[in-house]
């Protein structure tokens, strides 16, 4: 008899971590779920908010969250507040 054969690696992120939050009932997310939303890795998300492409809250000296109205806005998730104008928006 054979030895039974590993599974190949599934990806632990599930796919609905893709889906656009809604601010009102997340107010805030953590890195790996921003990295699920954009598709890029956690470090990049890191690296983002160390250069301040990412908009974060840090608490602490090691924790970090991203506040989920800002981000949807800043990456174009959501229309700016205030224009109205819907060719730009």
């Amino acid at each position: 008899m054979s030895a039974p054969t590993r599974p190949r690696y599934v990806n632990p992120t599930p796919s609905d971590d893709r889906s656009l939050p809604d601010p009102a009932v997340e107010g805030t997310l953590d890195a790996k779920r921003v990295a699920a939303i954009l598709g890029i890795c956690v470090r990049s998300v890191y690296v983002g908010i160390k250069d301040g492409r990412i908009p974060s809250i840090r608490y602490g000296r090691r924790h970090v969250r991203i506040p989920t109205a800002r981000f949807l806005e800043e990456f174009g998730f959501v229309p700016k507040q205030g224009n109205t104008d819907p060719i730009e928006s």
